[in-house]
């Protein structure tokens, strides 16, 4: 696993699951000191250049690569709540994930790493996190096949 932007105290932002021909790895990047924020801006600046660079892409394929930022497991955390918890800094945490965890690993045990990784294991104790289904974070399935198509990997999906 992955961490960008570490820090000691909660934080919202983004993860995916990336499939490198051979295992996942789980990439976090907490967004509370970052400009960017977005799926499809780290996907890519950050994880198709990455990516390509690994598997060896051309750079053709490289540029396709990053048009793809659907095509993986991901989700989000978001900080929730009244401006009255707000301004006394109390939020209801969300971890936001499209249902759509890769095969082969144990669901629970990835979601413990999801909320140790985002500093969200205080507030899930105290009440003030969970996890929650959003349809929007599922993978596209036409992202999913343009990626097997650019890259020639069957992902274990």
């Amino acid at each position: 696993m992955r961490i960008f932007k570490t820090g000691s105290r909660p934080s919202p932002g983004i993860w995916y699951y990336i499939w490198d021909g051979k295992q996942w790895e789980l990439m976090v990047w907490k967004t509370h000191e970052s400009s960017m924020s977005g799926h499809s801006e780290i996907w890519e600046a950050i994880i198709a250049p990455s990516l390509a660079q690994k598997l060896g892409l051309s750079p053709d394929k490289a540029r396709l690569l990053a048009e793809v930022p659907y095509c993986m497991p991901r989700g989000r955390v978001d900080a929730t709540g009244s401006p009255e918890k707000v301004l006394a800094g109390e939020y209801d945490w969300r971890l936001y994930h499209g249902g759509d965890f890769p095969s082969g690993l144990d669901q629970q045990s990835e979601e413990r790493k999801l909320i140790s990784a985002f500093d969200l294991t205080g507030p899930f104790i105290r009440g003030m996190a969970r996890l929650e289904l959003a349809s929007h974070e599922a993978m596209s399935s036409h992202d999913r096949q343009k990626f097997q198509e650019i890259t020639g990997l069957v992902v274990p999906y």
